[in-house]
């Protein structure tokens, strides 16, 4: 029998439509709910809960339309409205963490002394200081050179100093 002789038989009051409507599509609607959802106790509540609706639901039903698109775009409704479950469940968590006693993330933000000292300058002036240092040594070689040039184009008749790196210990 098909789902529209089926839904016409149920919407008249029987029973047993209704048993073979469910037994026609409950595997094929657990598999949709499953993929839709992936956790099997909401797979569970959101089946369970699409044919609470199909059965509470049978005078609503328009019997000129598809029985399938109806029975799961129900379904697909019963899964957001479990998705969206999880996402309250998850922002009241959020939410009471921010309730506690400890500062939040904006507290500590905005109370931090960050025009004196912020926690990343120590960083920042490290790699200042390898900069400079790095172009100091470049220009000391630069200079050595010269003065070897010198030393080599006067014949070494003049006194020539090298230039020696300042590295400044920490």
């Amino acid at each position: 029998m098909n789902d529209t002789e089926l839904m016409r038989r149920y919407v008249a009051g029987e029973e047993e439509a209704f048993q073979e409507l469910v037994s026609q599509y409950k595997d094929a609607l657990y598999a949709f709910l499953g993929r839709f959802l992936n956790q099997s106790d909401l797979v569970d509540d959101a089946f369970q809960e699409t044919l609470l609706q199909l059965y509470l639901s049978r005078d609503t039903f328009d019997l000129s339309r598809p029985f399938r698109p109806w029975l799961f775009t129900i379904a697909a409704n019963k899964a957001k409205d479990a998705l969206r479950g999880i996402q309250r469940i998850e922002s009241a968590n959020l939410g009471s963490m921010l309730d506690s006693d400890e500062p939040s993330i904006d507290d500590v933000l905005n109370t931090s002394d960050y025009e004196e000292h912020m926690p990343d300058d120590d960083l920042i002036w490290d790699e200042t200081a390898a900069a400079v240092i790095g172009d100091l040594e470049t220009a000391v070689e630069e200079l050595n050179g010269v003065l070897a040039l010198l030393e080599h184009g006067n014949g070494g008749s003049h006194d020539t100093a090298s230039v020696e790196p300042y590295v400044a210990s920490e």
